[in-house]
């Protein structure tokens, strides 16, 4: 069994052992699909699991004088893996290089082969046929993986190595005896040494544990005191609520009671200790935990690091073709996937490819996709774009300071982010960002450097902005995330800068009075590159501002409408649901289908309640009470009134003398609904598609039938023929 923090680890390593020896897949392979399976005679990565079990064990030790009552777990210090470096066996030259990427040639040798290559024994047929099956975020929701662990006991004994992330965690009891060794390898990235311990005990049964640690968190050590934790997520949201204009008291926290955000930092600043200190904690607890701790070498196995990266290449590669080549989807299939639990593989590269195609504008191939790194670049190009918008106007706090406000589209960004995250823990707080940023002068940088200017790093603006972050490092720390050494120069800190904004240099160096000085510059491509999507992003912008002007312009049309045709005023949510709100407004909860209208009576300054709501045209309308028999009746709001010619508006080409009925995309998308549902319904009978005719007004029964005979011809015509008087239910 073998457990890791690291999802890319277990990935990397269940192709590995899929691409031993006459590796025969069997289980859930995940997002990798089934085509990552490994071609008979291909080199085993770790040999079988009784020789990585051996090599593991210090000299003069061996697997079978560890049992006992207390269990023994070996430490790994080194780098992973350790075995061959164990093995008295001879290595096996790997290349000096890893594959470059988009390389179609095949992985390098495994380092390990000769642990099996100089044994002339004949290898059973079933070490031959390696079972393995991972468990990782990527396929745990999928129904092989739900009944895998359900049944775990049992199924357990038809694999041979089980990989798992920390998505196989508490509540998973492997209690049957079948796994010879447990192995770990925790990065101190994402778990504490609780979590790791957890991951560990999946299997009970006492066996050796061969474990490696990270020396140090790879990404920098967290904050571990809790107090400085709430502090600075305070801080941060305050300096927002000031810079999008809301009140900054309120403004700073959400809807989080205050233990629960001492709790939650608390719980941060513990957790984040022990990642800092994986090693040494993760060690003390299982010492605690009554285990025998045998430490087995600190060195690096260059060559099985390189066939290692050599497998993630290939990998990376891999997948950024799935997702080019993954079918197309629609906007509409894209929203209802995000809701789901679980999505099948394919399904998963669909929506990765039409989340790049709808962010960048452009065709998806894999070098955009590898590019865009899951998302990350957008949201660079993002703050690049924030920062080269002109900002807002000037305010002042109230100590006198001031303070410039962001662009409109980082204020957005801000108000839609705390009213849709209830929790002001989300919080991105895109505004203190920018605004830290501007104080760095890299509007005024990039403007330039954007237009094609190159830096030597000597000019007053390159200095000050070094200046500036060195004796502000701490503060650019908590904002940015962005640690700035003080013997850094300032092309360096520039350069930080830009790598978080999408950017990158190149240089040129001629010869001025007799020595080579650099020129920095942007590089074309990604200047290229970001100036297409931002063009791409402003025409959307455009596009949706155009959107919501013409729903505007339909509603206050409907609005005059409805005061023209009956004299009152629409609500709220009839004026921006057009001929939706009015259907709503018409039905009453409890009323059926019929609901009941209100409507102004002359004689009456009370409305009148009019039922049924659409009658049949055939049938008499019903009068006023107080109206005389000669006095035009009251109509419900399907039916328009007759002009003073006593012809019914129904709309014209030429305009004259006549109301243009306005059908606008509401009424078409409840119409192309009901369609649907209609199908659906003429699967029951026709009595069911009967019912569902007769809960909508006359124009829509009208468009649903006439967008139903368009779709589908043929059920249209099984309805005609199993319903001969269909159009008696139009009335």
């Amino acid at each position: 069994m073998f457990v890791s923090d690291s999802k890319r680890f277990i990935k990397k390593l269940e192709r590995g052992l899929n691409q031993a020896r006459g590796a025969l897949v069997q289980g859930s392979r995940g997002a990798e699909g089934a085509g990552e399976a490994g071609e008979a005679g291909e080199e085993c990565p770790l040999g079988r699991a009784d020789v990585a079990r051996e090599a593991s064990l210090p000299s003069g030790a061996s697997s079978a004088g560890i049992a006992g009552e207390e269990r023994e777990l070996f430490f790994n210090n080194s780098s992973l893996p350790q075995l061959q470096k164990l093995s008295s066996h001879p290595a096996t030259e790997a290349p000096s290089a890893p594959l470059p990427l988009c390389s179609p040639a095949p992985l390098p040798l495994c380092p390990f082969a000769p642990l099996l290559d100089e044994d002339d024994t004949p290898e059973p047929e079933e070490d031959r046929q390696l079972k393995v099956w991972s468990v990782h975020s990527e396929n745990s929701g999928s129904e092989e993986n739900v009944i895998f662990i359900k049944e775990i006991n049992i199924a357990i004994k038809d694999i041979n190595a089980l990989l798992a992330t920390p998505s196989l965690g508490t509540g998973v009891d492997i209690s049957t005896p079948h796994f010879d060794a447990v192995f770990g390898v925790f990065h101190a990235v994402s778990q504490g040494a609780t979590e790791c311990a957890q991951q560990l005990w999946r299997n009970r049964p006492d066996v050796p544990m061969h474990v490696w640690v990270a020396p140090r968190p790879p990404f920098g050590y967290a904050e571990t005191n809790a107090r400085r934790i709430k502090e600075k997520i305070l801080q941060k949201n305050e300096m927002t609520a000031f810079l999008i204009r809301i009140d900054r008291e309120t403004g700073k926290r959400g809807a989080e009671k205050d233990w629960a955000l001492d709790a939650s930092c608390q719980i941060e600043a513990q957790r984040n200790w022990s990642i800092n200190n994986l090693r040494s904690d993760l060690r003390t607890l299982l010492e605690e935990m009554g285990n025998t701790i045998i430490p087995v070498g600190d060195g690096v196995n260059e060559e099985a690091s390189r066939w290692m990266k050599a497998i993630g290449v290939a990998l990376d590669w891999e997948h950024y073709t799935k997702v080019a080549n993954a079918k197309d989807i629609d906007k509409k299939t894209y929203t209802a996937r995000l809701s789901q639990d679980y999505l099948k593989p394919e399904e998963a590269l669909e929506c990765e490819k039409f989340r790049i195609q709808d962010t960048y504008g452009m065709s998806v191939t894999p070098e955009l996709v590898e590019k865009d790194n899951g998302g990350r670049l957008i949201r660079k190009i993002m703050a690049l774009e924030a920062i080269l918008a002109q900002p807002g106007e000037k305010i002042i706090d109230e100590a006198g300071r001031e303070f410039v406000t962001p662009p409109d589209v980082v204020v957005e960004r801000d108000k839609s982010e705390r009213k849709s995250l209830s929790i002001c823990t989300d919080w991105s707080n895109h505004s203190t960002s920018w605004l830290m940023r501007h104080h760095l002068g890299l509007h005024s940088i990039l403007t330039q450097l954007m237009a094609g200017a190159e830096v030597r790093g000597n000019e007053s603006m390159i200095q000050t902005l070094a200046e500036f972050s060195k004796r502000n490092a701490t503060h650019v720390k908590a904002i940015l995330n962005l640690t700035i050494p003080a013997d850094k120069s300032p092309m360096w800190i520039l350069g930080q800068y830009l790598e978080q904004l999408g950017l990158s240099t190149v240089f040129r160096r001629p010869v001025e009075n007799g020595k080579r000085v650099r020129y920095y510059r942007l590089n074309p491509s990604d200047v290229a590159f970001v100036q297409q999507v931002l063009s791409y992003r402003q025409q959307q912008r455009e596009q949706r501002e155009k959107q919501k002007l013409e729903e505007q312009e339909r509603n206050a049309a409907y609005a005059a409408r409805m005061q023209a045709l009956y004299g009152i005023e629409p609500t709220e949510e009839q004026g921006s649901g057009g001929a939706e709100g009015q259907r709503q407004e018409a039905q009453e909860p409890g009323e059926g289908s019929r609901g009941k209208i209100s409507l102004p009576c002359p004689q009456h300054p009370a409305p009148l309640l009019l039922q049924p709501l659409h009658p049949c045209p055939s049938a008499p309308l019903p009068l006023c009470p107080a109206a005389s028999p000669a006095q035009e009746p009251l109509r419900t709001a399907s039916t328009p009134p007759p002009n003073i010619s006593g012809e019914i508006y129904r709309g014209g080409m030429d305009g004259q003398n006549q109301q243009v009925e306005i059908l606008n995309d509401n009424w078409w998308h409840r119409v192309k609904n009901y369609a649907q549902l209609l199908v659906e319904r003429l699967e029951y009978g026709v009595e069911m598609v009967k019912q569902l005719l007769s809960t909508l007004p006359i124009d829509e029964r009208w468009g649903v039938i006439f967008e139903f005979e368009s779709v589908n011809p043929d059920k249209f015509t099984q309805l005609i023929s199993d319903a001969p008087n269909w159009e008696e239910w139009m009335c």
